[in-house]
């Protein structure tokens, strides 16, 4: 699957759409299913038909709650990434000024277009093969950078060399903090895993119409809830691990960069 197609699909949110309807498709197979055992003399739910719909239930909410979880955690580790990163593009900037007079606005030039890069790189709509452009150009201005403040070191005259080189361990930091969220965007849930939970969904769905078919009681009402809030709660799940794109975003985080470049 392509990243445009992935994003295609999570955008519009037609996964969470298709399990709503792929689970009130599986509720009438159920209900037929269930109609039909009647039929041929199951009056009620055994008990190992009750034994394995709350075995499956279990399971699945085991499995809604770890993902959810999980999700949640990545989510978090992102906004925290992306407040790290900003702080240390602070840092940086204000380090300039350990620097010769001569040396500083060359690099405080690169370091603006360095965030306005930054900022820019996950404005809507995303296009991966957009991103990594920038992140090669990113990668070109942090080495411009690099090597501007170290040269401006090196021509640092005995002992303020040894105030002026600590830039360089902000800088360091910088484009360690960079990389690390950049990857971030990478952290994703196995996909073993979403697909079993999608699948358990719809078995959970068949169970449904299933146990309402057997005891002749269908209602819709509880079938179309169900439904409607499992492909809500999957939605956030995949919302949570896609944040730039979805409901749930970063924006508030991204702001702390806004906030850094507008007192550049």
């Amino acid at each position: 699957m392509s990243d445009l197609f992935r994003l295609f699909l999570l955008s519009d949110h037609l996964v969470p759409a298709a399990l709503l309807v792929l689970m009130l498709l599986m509720v009438e197979v159920g209900w037929r299913l269930g109609h039909r055992a009647r039929a041929r003399g199951s009056e009620s739910v055994s008990e190992g038909t009750s034994t394995a719909t709350v075995a499956i239930f279990g399971l699945l909410s085991l499995m809604l709650a770890f993902t959810f979880s999980d999700a949640a955690q990545r989510y978090d580790k992102r906004r925290d990434l992306i407040i790290r990163e900003a702080q240390t593009i602070s840092t940086v900037y204000q380090s300039v000024g350990l620097l010769k007079e001569t040396d500083q606005p060359a690099l405080r030039s690169m370091l603006k277009e360095y965030l306005d890069l930054r900022i820019t790189m996950y404005v809507r709509p995303i296009d991966p093969e957009k991103i990594e452009v920038q992140f090669a150009a990113r990668n070109k201005l942090e080495s411009a950078i690099w090597d501007g403040a170290r040269v401006s070191v090196k021509a640092t005259p005995f002992p303020d060399n040894l105030v002026a080189a600590r830039i360089l361990d902000s800088i360091s930091t910088m484009i360690d903090a960079a990389d690390s969220q950049y990857q971030a965007q990478y952290m994703r849930p196995p996909t073993a895993i979403v697909g079993f939970l999608f699948v358990l969904t719809l078995i959970g769905a068949l169970l449904a119409g299933y146990v309402m078919g057997i005891e002749t009681s269908r209602d819709w009402f509880l079938a179309v809830l169900y439904a409607l809030l499992m492909s809500f709660s999957f939605a956030i799940i995949l919302d949570l691990d896609y944040p730039r794109i979805g409901m749930i975003n970063l924006d508030q985080s991204e702001k702390a960069l806004i906030v850094i470049r507008q007192g550049m």
